[in-house]
Parts: C-alpha cells; sequence; structure tokens
C-alpha cells in the first residue's frame, strides 16, 4: 500500500506540475503576441531616430543592401543628403556595431556607436563623441590605421581599431555606391 501511494503521489504532482508549465507557457505567448506590435514599432521608432541624428538634414530613408551591409540613403526633397551605412567589427569585448554617415562620395559626417560590450572605463571610451569626432572628414583616401591617422583610447588600442575598421570598411561601402545612387 505504500509504494501505490507513493507511486500515485508522484503522478499526482507530475500533472500538476505538467498543467502549470502549460499555462505558463501559454500565458508567455500571449504576453508575446500582445507586445511584438509595440515592440517593432518602438524599434522602428529608434531606427529613425538614429537615422535623423547621423543626417539630420533627410526628411526620409531609403533602405539598400551593399556588399552584406545595411545602407541607408537620407534624402530631402529627393536629394541626396547622406549615407549611413551599417558596420560592424570585433572589439575587445565583442562586435562593435556603428552608423557611419558619409556624403556622396564617402567622406565621414558622422560616427555613432550602435552596441558595443566593451571593458567598462576603458573600451568603452570608444563610444565618447570626442573619439568618434576625429573620424569626420576622413574619406575613402584616408588609411584609417591606428596611431598614424586615428589617434587611440589609451588602454584600448584594439577597441579603437575595431572602431576604425568599422568606419573604413563604411566609407569603402559608401564610396563605392557613388553615381549609382
Amino acid at each position: 500500500m505504500g509504494k501505490s501511494s507513493a507511486l500515485h503521489d508522484m503522478l499526482r504532482l507530475g500533472v500538476i506540475l505538467m498543467i502549470f508549465c502549460a499555462v505558463a507557457g501559454l500565458a508567455l505567448a500571449k504576453t508575446y503576441d500582445f507586445t511584438e506590435e509595440r515592440i517593432a514599432a518602438q524599434q522602428e521608432e529608434e531606427l529613425h531616430r538614429a537615422l535623423k541624428d547621423a543626417v539630420p538634414e533627410a526628411e526620409d530613408f531609403e533602405t539598400m543592401e551593399k556588399d552584406g551591409h545595411t545602407v541607408y540613403l537620407g534624402r530631402a526633397n529627393g536629394n541626396l543628403m547622406g549615407i549611413v551605412v551599417v558596420s560592424e567589427a570585433q572589439g575587445y569585448g565583442g562586435p562593435i556595431k556603428m552608423f557611419v554617415a558619409t556624403d556622396e562620395s564617402g567622406v565621414v559626417k558622422k560616427a555613432i556607436i550602435l552596441s558595443l560590450s566593451e571593458t567598462p572605463g576603458l573600451g568603452m571610451k570608444v563610444d565618447d563623441p570626442k573619439f568618434l569626432s576625429q573620424f569626420e572628414g576622413k574619406g575613402p583616401d584616408d588609411a584609417f590605421l591606428v596611431k598614424k591617422d586615428v589617434q587611440a583610447i589609451s588602454g584600448a588600442t584594439v577597441s579603437s581599431r575595431a572602431v576604425a575598421t568599422a568606419v573604413k570598411e563604411a566609407v569603402s561601402v559608401a564610396s563605392s555606391l557613388k553615381g549609382s545612387i
């Protein structure tokens, strides 16, 4: 009688746990369905804000792909105001993802860090506007080499080199579009 009762209790607890998991899974799925549109709209709004920050004079943005990069063409009254290339390079702590805004010939107008996971206090300094502003005015003819034409952040050479690489790649993509957009 003791073994049968213990088996019955285990089965009963198993069924209760299964029902609890099913209800929790259903609640999670419904929550996802409820928030999915709101999250997508918020992400779209954040993207538009970041693009406007990169090319403030643009009224709208057209999206295209070029050499594995997402490219946004910022226009106002049908005129090209700037090109924004999404570029990424491997930093010390992980990938560094950026928006690099250029003019139609590939000269950098602005560099913006979208995401990074560098060392706090050192590598995170690559997101400092003072560091990023050094890329403004650089174009396809520049080397983008740390300690040559890019001033590295002390103690964060790998991160500095990653940003320079991402900007150089974006400039290359943007300048390759010249005459075709």
